[in-house]
């Protein structure tokens, strides 16, 4: 049911910003901000205290999503680190109470 449905036909379409986030994220802006954070977050995963390793990387995660909050997408009281592991799991249907997810 979903095959062909992009853009605004999709459900979980937001805003119509993936591609610029995708642009964005490619950019030394982001590059730089991101290292920031990792810093500021002792290059430790917020969720699990893991550090950052070839297996296990950090990412900067946005609290409250990319799409739908232009306000917030570059604060940095918006963004945690968390390692690859714990960023799936936040994405996932086992975060039930929507930990480190905010609308």
């Amino acid at each position: 049911p979903m095959y062909g449905r992009c853009g605004s036909e999709n459900p979980r379409w937001i805003d119509g910003s993936s591609p610029e986030r995708q642009t964005m994220y490619a950019r030394s802006f982001w590059k730089e901000l991101a290292k920031a954070i990792y810093e500021r977050d002792n290059f430790q995963c917020k969720r699990c205290g893991a550090s950052h390793t070839g297996k296990n990387k950090l990412h900067a995660h946005h609290i409250k999503s990319w799409a739908g909050n232009k306000a917030t997408r570059f604060e940095m009281i918006n963004i945690i680190s968390l390692c690859n592991i714990c960023h799936q799991w936040v994405h996932s249907k086992e975060n039930i109470n929507n930990e480190f997810l905010s609308s």
